[in-house]
């Protein structure tokens, strides 16, 4: 397995939430990952996880009660980010990662193709199944007590942040 490169962006408000008001300066920790099988996925998700975990006290606020997982099947992108328990207001630290061999496997078929989206939705599937083993061998430990964590394959923007299915990540030994 070999170790992501993260990149860190400049501090920046989210477009949308700009918009509304909502001017939170987001720092995004950002990496690439060619990994296509399942093995090499869910050494590639341990990194992201761990980099998340890692970024844990940076985002502690007062309404921060989330660790929320959150799997893009339309562009393969991996988004980490501590929330609130309405999932509407999000903490500075991101934590994304673009699984490039993934997204280029997908865009080769024909998208709208039923058995396009079944795959997609696997996909989903495997993400979270090897987050709750990640979770299960103790990547999760070193949260705060006050921090559940959660996946979702769900887009926020079009379901509501408050609103989007949620499987709660159970916590490890």
């Amino acid at each position: 397995m070999a170790a992501l490169e993260w990149r860190i962006g400049p501090p920046c408000p989210d477009p949308f939430a700009a918009i509304a008001g909502e001017l939170t300066l987001y720092q995004v920790h950002f990496a690439s990952s060619k990994a296509l099988m399942t093995a090499e996925l869910k050494g590639d998700l341990s990194q992201v996880v761990e980099k998340a975990v890692s970024l844990a006290n940076e985002n502690l606020r007062d309404d921060i009660s989330r660790l929320l997982f959150l799997w893009d099947s339309v562009y393969s992108v991996f988004t980490v980010v501590y929330t609130d328990e309405k999932m509407e207001h999000d903490a500075r630290q991101v934590t994304k990662c673009g699984f490039t061999a993934i997204d280029e496997h997908f865009q080769r078929g024909e998208f709208l193709h039923p058995r396009q989206f079944a795959e997609r939705n696997k996909f989903g599937r495997i993400v979270c199944a090897t987050l709750e083993d990640l979770a299960a061998a103790g990547y999760l430990n070193a949260l705060p007590p006050a921090i559940d964590a959660y996946f979702s394959d769900h887009d926020r923007a079009s379901c509501g942040s408050s609103s989007i299915p949620v499987h709660r990540i159970p916590m490890g030994p």
